[in-house]
């Protein structure tokens, strides 16, 4: 059954398990089960302001934001990601794990890499050259290694307040 046309001021209620369909196809999909939610399109093209392939959230206005939103592990919820739209920025407000062997790119064209494979790890810079820094004033850039009795310890240090290069284990 179809619905043509519906005017209302309150809302729309439909039970759990009932499908919200949208397109001439029934295309993209709202669902709620009563235990969890999906949005889904199986279609090709989501077609809305002339989109491309994508299912795009929009957020049209003024200097607002685009927030997700999930459970804080104790009965509330919290932002975990925000698209912040008055200060463009994306705010990361929750850890972003990676899984081993994905890598988080840099640059347009990949050009810094952090990855992780389960054994080991690497940043690797892929154009130019590649600064590690500390811009706190009096900072050091310190250089741990593991100490040989399950602990960890410096190596070397370039310290920033007396502006020396100090090594802390045999060279």
């Amino acid at each position: 059954a179809y619905i043509d046309t519906i005017t209302t001021t309150s809302h729309i209620n439909l039970p759990d398990n009932a499908v919200l369909k949208l397109g001439t196809g029934a295309d993209f999909q709202i669902l709620h089960t009563g235990t969890s939610s999906a949005i889904n399109n199986s279609t090709g093209k989501l077609q809305v302001n002339s989109f491309d392939d994508d299912i795009e959230i929009v957020q049209f206005g003024n200097d607002k934001d685009i927030v997700l939103k999930s459970d804080d592990g104790s009965g509330g919820t919290t932002a975990y990601l925000t698209l912040d739209g008055s200060a463009t920025t994306i705010n990361v407000a929750k850890s972003m794990i990676y899984a081993d062997g994905v890598a988080a790119y840099f640059g347009a064209g990949l050009d810094l890499e952090i990855n992780s494979n389960g054994s080991s790890s690497s940043i690797t810079g892929r154009v130019g050259d590649l600064t590690i820094g500390c811009s706190t004033d009096d900072g050091d850039i310190i250089f741990q290694c593991d100490d040989g009795s399950g602990g960890t310890t410096p190596y070397l240090t370039l310290d920033g307040g007396v502006g020396h290069i100090t090594v802390q284990k045999e060279m």
